[in-house]
C-alpha cells in the first residue's frame, strides 16, 4: 500500500528528486521510511544532478530522464508502476523530465511535489524572497534561478 491505495501486487518505483543546492541525501530519510513500511517500494534516490542544480531546468530534466531510464531498464521486475516525490525545484525538473519519459508513460502514477515552484517566483508577496533572489541573480547568474523568476530572456 502506497499513499492510502489498496495494497498492490505492483511494485511502486518512488523516484525522489532532490531541490536546488541539495543532494540524493536529503531526500533518503523519507525514502527510509516509505521502503521501511511499504514492502513494495523500490526507491530511485536520483543523484545525476547534485552540484548542477543551478544550471539550466531542460538539461537537468533530460539528465534526469536518462537516470531513470537506466534504473527501469536496470530493474528485473515487469509488474511496476512509477511514482515521483519531489522537493523544490524537484519537482520543476522532473516534471520537465516527463516528455523524455513517454516510452514509460502508461507505468506513472502519482506525483508528490513538496515547496515546488511550477508558476515560478514571479509573483510572490515576501520582500525577503524578492530581495533574495535578487542577490542570487546578480552575483551568481544561475541559468536555473534566472527561469524560475522569468529572467532569463530580459
Amino acid at each position: 500500500m502506497i499513499l492510502g491505495r489498496k495494497p498492490s501486487i505492483r511494485k511502486q518505483v518512488l523516484v525522489f528528486v532532490h531541490g536546488y543546492q541539495a543532494s540524493s541525501f536529503d531526500m533518503e530519510p523519507l525514502s527510509n521510511y516509505l521502503k521501511h513500511k511499504y514492502s513494495n517500494v523500490i526507491p530511485l534516490l536520483s543523484s545525476v544532478n547534485e552540484g548542477r542544480t543551478e544550471q539550466d531546468i531542460e538539461e537537468s530534466a533530460h539528465r534526469l530522464a536518462i537516470e531513470i531510464k537506466n534504473f527501469l531498464n536496470s530493474i528485473e521486475i515487469k509488474e511496476y508502476e512509477v511514482s515521483f516525490v519531489c522537493h523544490s525545484m524537484g519537482g520543476i525538473i522532473a516534471r520537465a523530465s516527463l516528455k523524455y519519459l513517454q516510452s514509460h508513460k502508461s507505468k506513472f502514477n502519482h506525483m508528490v511535489t513538496i515547496c515546488s515552484p511550477h508558476l515560478g517566483y514571479l509573483y510572490h508577496s515576501s520582500a525577503l524572497i524578492s530581495t533574495s533572489l535578487w542577490i542570487l541573480n546578480k552575483v551568481r547568474k544561475d541559468p536555473s534561478m534566472l527561469q524560475l523568476t522569468m529572467s532569463d530572456h530580459l
